[in-house]
């Protein structure tokens, strides 16, 4: 095996900033770790990340370990974290009620009125055609998280970061200032997995009547208090 393909071996991304840590084969893909447990072919593994001398290694871990626990992580990244550096039980906590967070926000039940008796139904429309995505790299899943409701908007590509922050917010219940990092995040760690990633939206420009709208009542309020 060659020596880049040992495990433990670090990848540093060609396309963004998140390096990778390789662990090993794992049928016909490569397993690898970023902030969490990662597969993808081993063809879109090598176009996205190029090989690093061994003593990239720790620094390359202890930086994909504070954005896991910043991010939250499951129990099965942490033990791969533990491979590379001893976590302490603080950590661990910290990472473990991050990633609970996630869980409980996208399973939280929305409240709903009591409902009327449902007349008969009609029949059901025909189901309408799906607008075709950008393909993503193997082994690249989206789920009823956060991230993954960030990931399938990115991957979508029809709507600027702080739209897509926004909405996410909004169906999640969270404040959008505590996670203005996320969206370029994702962004990163789905190009570095290897998928076609569409470019970023550009954002709306804010009419000039708009900004002189909104800055009139600090300027009221300034004058107020001379």
């Amino acid at each position: 095996m060659s020596v880049k393909w040992q495990i433990g071996s670090v990848w540093l991304s060609q396309v963004g900033e998140l390096p990778a840590i390789y662990l090993g084969p794992v049928e016909d893909d490569v397993a690898f770790l970023t902030t969490e447990l990662e597969r993808a072919s081993h063809e879109a593994f090598a176009r996205a990340y190029k090989w690093a001398p061994k003593e990239l290694v720790v620094p390359n871990a202890k930086l994909l370990l504070s954005w896991a626990l910043e991010y939250g992580a499951s129990d099965r990244t942490l033990a791969a974290f533990q491979q590379f550096i001893p976590l302490s039980q603080e950590q661990l906590a910290m990472a473990k009620a991050e990633e609970a967070e996630k869980t409980t926000t996208a399973a939280a039940p929305k409240a709903t009125a009591k409902p009327a008796a449902a007349p008969k139904p009609a029949p059901a429309p025909a189901p309408a055609p799906k607008e075709p995505r950008t393909p993503a790299a193997p082994g690249t899943k989206f789920t009823s998280t956060v991230a993954g409701r960030m990931k399938q908007l990115i991957m979508d590509g029809k709507m600027p970061d702080s739209e897509i922050l926004a909405i996410t917010a909004k169906e999640f219940n969270f404040d959008p200032a505590t996670k203005k990092t996320y969206v370029a995040f994702y962004r990163r760690q789905l190009t570095n997995a290897g998928a076609t990633v569409p470019p970023p939206v550009p954002e709306k420009a804010v009419p000039a009547a708009a900004k002189a709208e909104a800055a009139a009542p600090k300027a009221s309020a300034a004058k107020a208090k001379k």
